[in-house]
């Protein structure tokens, strides 16, 4: 089915209609203040390391760098974890097992292994995780790379046991549980996939557990936490504004995540807040979501069905994308899609020029932006 994007430029910001929600806390286990101390940083790959952005793709059995040329800038090879299954028989959901920092970008070889990989192509043996024939792990390193964020999911007939812990990454130390529950195991299930850090807070997206349609996930809500105690600081739900509910993004900026509606769309930002919402906005009932760039700039939406061009003003533009659908921002100016990377088009006409994607060789799993951090 063709797909179109929409572009949304943020230079008319109304006012902010939702409050800070009330934190709760999640069962945590104490910490002393030397718990928390990071450890040194893993040493910092070679002077040539470039600065620009990279999105992230599982592809053919690798995880690739993809420049916003289309070329694969840097790669190495992975195995995939064990597949697992819920009770009634519908894939578990697996979050893309790659994490970046400010100079690395993470991925998990197999069950349990975490390997790293630089911009120069080295690859190296980092830390371990839980996994195996009923355990799956989901992490997120730190931009600084001194610590991991896991949510271990461990299978049994009836229900899914879930802990999160952090730990420093290069040695494991300071490890700390910092939330625990269960959850059933079906298609009511709820889980956390470990997203990225905005200023040493994790954040997490609250995600099914199991779905039979594992390419229309979206999250059920976002929460901010302490990385310390679990408590909970911040939640963003699916109810956009005036009581609509939307589609919340995939893929956080360090702006914040959208929510997009049939009608009036909202951007929030990590501290649970609305900061903008767009009451001129109305992409459709058949929405399928949108990202946020990095920037908190702009933002795309996508729709099926759309081959032209149309103009939402004053905000910006939607523009074909000749079938592709994008997943996520690489930079301000270019958006990922699991098979092309696509240029935003530019310039002051009403309606604007078409995009034209740049194929990938391989299609793949979009699974995230490089440099990381939030």
């Amino acid at each position: 089915m063709r797909k179109a994007f929409g572009v949304a430029i943020c230079a008319l910001v109304l006012a902010a209609c939702s409050q800070t929600p009330t934190p709760t806390t999640s069962h945590s286990a104490g910490v002393s203040p030397s718990a928390t101390q990071s450890a040194s940083p893993l040493p910092n790959p070679s002077p040539d390391t470039a600065i620009s952005s990279y999105g992230l793709l599982l592809a053919a059995g690798k995880v690739e760098m993809v420049n916003i040329s289309g070329k694969v800038a840097a790669s190495a090879p992975f195995q995939p974890a064990s597949s697992l299954k819920c009770a009634d028989n519908a894939p578990a959901a697996m979050q893309p097992s790659v994490s970046a920092s400010a100079d690395r970008v993470y991925f998990r070889d197999g069950d349990t292994r975490i390997r790293s990989l630089t911009f120069d192509g080295h690859t190296a043996d980092v830390t371990s995780v839980p996994g195996g024939a009923s355990t799956v792990s989901f992490f997120s390193v730190s931009p600084d790379d001194t610590r991991i964020a896991v949510l271990v999911e461990t299978f049994t007939p009836n229900y899914i046991a879930e802990r999160l812990y952090v730990e420093d990454l290069a040695a494991s130390l300071h490890h700390v549980d910092i939330y625990s529950t269960t959850t059933p195991n079906n298609s009511s299930g709820r889980t956390l996939w470990p997203a990225g850090w905005h200023q040493g807070r994790l954040v997490l997206a609250v995600m099914p557990v199991c779905a039979k349609d594992l390419s229309s996930l979206s999250p059920i809500e976002w929460h901010v936490s302490d990385a310390a105690t679990g408590k909970r600081l911040a939640t963003i739900t699916r109810s956009c504004t005036q009581g609509n509910l939307g589609i919340l993004g995939r893929w956080p900026s360090a702006a914040g995540i959208v929510c997009t509606a049939a009608t009036y769309p909202a951007i929030y930002n990590l501290a649970g807040e609305q900061t903008a919402a767009f009451n001129a906005l109305a992409p459709g009932a058949d929405v399928t979501g949108g990202e946020l760039s990095p920037g908190g700039n702009q933002f795309f939406f996508t729709r099926p069905g759309l081959s032209y061009e149309v103009t939402v003003s004053p905000w910006g533009g939607v523009s074909s994308t000749t079938g592709r659908e994008p997943c996520l921002w690489i930079d301000e100016h270019h958006l990922l899609a699991p098979d092309s990377v696509i240029p935003l088009p530019l310039g002051p006409s009403y309606v604007p020029p078409a995009a034209i994607p740049t194929p990938l060789a391989v299609a793949g799993v979009c699974a995230g932006r490089y440099p990381g951090g939030l």
